[in-house]
């Protein structure tokens, strides 16, 4: 029984021995926030995504980031039917953040004694692949709600206490015209600006039917006479937001041609 004991006992000091060792050279590798941020200063602005993957900053994720509340990392988990993925860890333990890309770290910041970090990820399929989180670390970890246009960051602008992002706005019936923007300020995420019923008619209301038409067979989506209403041209949704839009244009045949594909019989 004594010995049975002891093995456990020695068991129990090999797997805290270990642990400790993991953990304390987690630590040595990781870099220090203060990195983070001086780097982040140091980047201009990065436009598009591909260029975002490409700052090291998201390897100082991937490597370990000493915070307030431990060190926060980016690691890669055994795929899923086939489907890489990545979970964002504080030590040993998940934060509940999971993604189906690599998680990238596109700025940290110091404000009001905090660390936040803003992080961007995708998470597959066509629909919004494209999202966005702060992190808030204040000896413990706080994520935002993922939010975002699902198209890449065009600004980032601190001002005070709060951050702002801009990005285009992912309406395809107003183009990429307008942007959408979202403020951080206190942990939380809001959202500033976005495309509303009259930015479309502001922008198509002058536009006669003939117009529209001469655009959806630009777009190859008007030819002969007939409008293709298949998946690859949105089944015409695009060009009836437009002649929705449209004020007092003479009723003539391309006028009557959208009134009846718009609305029917």
């Amino acid at each position: 029984m004594k010995k049975i004991i002891g093995i456990i006992l020695l068991a129990a000091i090999i797997a805290g021995a270990w642990l400790y060792l993991r953990n304390h050279n987690q630590d040595i590798s990781a870099v220090e926030y203060s990195q983070v941020v001086n780097h982040s200063e140091s980047q201009l602005l990065a436009a598009s995504a591909a260029t975002i993957e490409k700052l090291s900053l998201t390897t100082m994720l991937e490597t370990g980031i000493k915070t307030t509340a431990g060190v926060i990392k980016s690691t890669r988990l055994e795929e899923v039917k086939g489907v890489g993925q990545y979970s964002l860890m504080l030590g040993d333990k998940p934060t509940g953040l999971t993604t189906v890309s690599q998680i990238e770290l596109i700025k940290g910041f110091s404000i009001d004694n905090k660390q936040v970090m803003l992080l961007g990820f995708d998470q597959g399929g066509n629909q919004c692949s494209r999202q966005y989180v702060m992190l808030t670390i204040n000896d413990k970890l706080d994520i935002s709600k993922p939010f975002g246009s699902c198209l890449p960051l065009t600004a980032i602008i601190q001002e005070n206490n709060a951050v702002v992002m801009v990005m285009p706005q992912n309406n395809p019936y107003l183009g990429d015209d307008f942007t959408v923007s979202y403020r951080y300020e206190s942990g939380i995420v809001s959202q500033l600006t976005k495309a509303k019923t009259t930015d479309v008619k502001q922008k198509f209301g002058k536009m006669s039917a003939t117009d529209i038409l001469n655009v959806a067979a630009k777009d190859g989506c008007y030819q002969d006479g007939v409008m293709l209403d298949d998946n690859s041209c949105g089944n015409g949704r695009k060009y009836c937001a437009m002649f929705k839009s449209i004020v007092k244009q003479p009723k003539n045949q391309d006028y009557q041609f959208l009134k009846d594909f718009c609305t029917g019989p």
